[in-house]
């Protein structure tokens, strides 16, 4: 699913767990545009990573909450680390969730 939209704050401190954002909207084929409502639930600059839950959506999630880490590599660079526990979306397959 490309992303069109990336952000914009709807509530609580941006920054802070608890900020509410309007993320990952794109336009499928048929023209109806996809959305999720994210909230922030953890941040830890130290562990450089995240937590959030998507509270929102008319993509079909039920459940879906998703972690993302950087994570540092062997000489110069890092790698994001992405992981997510969520309920089936009906008519999407593992593959579809990875993409």
């Amino acid at each position: 699913m490309p992303i069109e939209t990336c952000y914009h704050q709807l509530e609580g401190v941006p920054g802070q767990p608890g900020l509410i954002r309007y993320y990952c909207a794109s336009t499928v084929e048929e023209g109806t545009i996809m959305w999720a409502k994210e909230k922030l639930l953890a941040i830890d600059p130290v562990q450089c990573c995240l937590s959030y839950e998507i509270v929102d959506n008319n993509v079909g999630f039920k459940s879906n909450v998703a972690t993302l880490k950087v994570l540092p590599m062997n000489g110069d660079g890092s790698m994001i680390e992405w992981g997510f526990i969520c309920d089936p979306v009906e008519g999407w397959s593992l593959q579809d969730l990875k993409l």
